[in-house]
């Protein structure tokens, strides 16, 4: 009788729904339905309690975890990113024709109890195993939220964007001299949401992993400004100004270069320390101003930076002091021949490879001009090798990035690298000859999560 009375309930719903077309309409129709009457559980009731741990799993671009009351919002990720580097120019080069690879990560992160933030990611290419971010974060205010542990400085844009999202497979000659990771303390946020934010943070100094070398602390600041960052045109929003400042004391020992001085795209050596470099050391502060601009506008998108700095050394022989600057700047230009909308991060194709609109992935093309400047009087007064340093670096790539989906990257760029002195002749010396510029393609493969 039970099942009867259950059968004709059911044939009665089904009726009610007589507009539907099929049965699996039908059906659809009443769950809908039946979903719909179920009532929410009262708070604090073992209901909602058991309801609340629930944790749904999804992967999007990324594996993510989240509970049904928000405690609980984490990512679990990871990349590899291989390079093929070709010297098209010179046989008498630095390194051989190679695979090699850029990075390999893996990283866990996410927010807990909705307020705290936290993110542990570590890289190899091999061995060792290093902690490249490692960090805790209160952001339950948005204009006013703290960050400890070891992260990235906020300082020049091109460094602040994933090497996973940089518009070609290596940073410009400006990246050698601004901070990267320190490990600190530091409050940032947004005083007026996507218009107006600021950085500032309170560090050893002394880079990823690394302990101070004496008891000062370095202090970075940085602020951007998006005008338009609210408006509901796609064309004005994304312009974007920044400016920022670092400044601290080190203690470097003699006859240590300040910076590395190598090209991002080539890893080659443009300057060697000279004769006189054992009696100079960068012992005193160091001070680095960066201004930043950028624009992102439908698939196109213009980047600008300038980097200058001004450290103090002591020459040990007079105990005297001096300045020095190096400066360092590029310009670049993207755009998405797909139509695809260009952002800060990922890209995300309109029609992926193998997806169901059988497109081919997002194409962007990419160009980029920059130069690298030392200062003169550190040449001239052989704490550098004249024969054998470039004083100045102009670089001149360009690069064509594939995205099949959301996840995986292609991208093969042509750089060519000119290298100049003030003594007009060809300032490098590799394999016994001279050179003055190198051309070099560069072809990554790239798969995150």
């Amino acid at each position: 009788m039970t099942n009867g009375k259950g059968t004709l309930v059911t044939w009665a719903l089904l009726a009610g729904f007589a507009g539907a077309q099929t049965v699996e309409q039908r059906l659809q129709a009443l769950e809908e339905k039946l979903e719909s009457g179920r009532e929410a559980p009262e708070p604090g009731s073992p209901a909602a309690q058991a309801l609340g741990k629930k944790i749904d799993v999804v992967f999007k671009e990324g594996l993510y975890f989240k509970s049904a009351d928000g405690n609980i919002d984490a990512h679990i990720g990871g990349r590899v990113i291989l390079h093929w580097r070709n010297f098209i120019y010179n046989n008498e080069r630095t390194q051989a024709d190679s695979f090699a690879f850029r990075q390999v990560k893996f990283q866990i992160d996410g927010k807990i109890w909705k307020d705290f933030e936290f993110k542990v990611e570590l890289s190899t290419t091999g061995t060792p195993v290093i902690l490249d971010d490692g960090y805790l974060g209160l952001t339950r205010w948005k204009a006013l939220q703290i960050r400890v542990g070891q992260f990235k400085a906020p300082f020049s844009l091109e460094e602040l964007t994933s090497t996973r999202f940089i518009d070609l497979p290596e940073r410009s000659p400006m990246n050698r001299l601004v901070p990267a990771r320190e490990v600190g303390i530091m409050v940032h946020g947004e005083v007026f949401e996507k218009i107006l934010g600021y950085g500032l943070m309170l560090s050893n100094g002394n880079g990823r992993n690394g302990p101070d070398e004496n008891s000062d602390k370095d202090l970075t600041g940085r602020v951007w400004f998006r005008p338009a960052g609210t408006a509901e045109s796609d064309f004005l929003k994304n312009l974007h100004f920044g400016v920022a400042a670092t400044g601290g004391r080190r203690d470097g020992k003699a006859a240590t270069a300040p910076y590395t001085f190598s090209d991002p795209f080539t890893g080659t050596t443009f300057a060697s320390l000279g004769a006189d470099a054992g009696s100079v050391k960068f012992d005193e502060n160091r001070y680095r101003l960066n201004g930043e601009l950028a624009w992102l506008f439908g698939p196109g998108s213009f980047k600008a930076e300038y980097t200058r700095t001004n450290d103090q050394y002591t020459e040990l022989d007079s105990d005297h002091h001096h300045h020095a600057h190096f400066t360092g700047w590029y310009a670049s230009a993207t755009f998405l021949v797909t139509g695809e909308m260009k952002t800060w991060d990922r890209i995300r194709p309109n029609k992926p490879l193998f997806g169901s609109a059988g497109g081919i992935g997002a194409i962007e093309l990419a160009a980029r001009y920059s130069e690298f400047q030392i200062n003169r009087g550190l040449v001239d007064s052989a704490y550098f090798n004249k024969g054998t340093t470039a004083r100045e670096v102009h670089e001149y790539a360009l690069g064509v990035n594939w995205f099949p989906n959301s996840n995986v990257r292609m991208s093969v760029a042509y750089a060519y690298i000119n290298y100049s002195s003030d003594e007009h002749t060809e300032p490098l010396v590799i394999g016994g000859k001279r050179i003055d510029h190198e051309d070099v393609l560069l072809v990554r493969f790239q798969v995150d999560f």
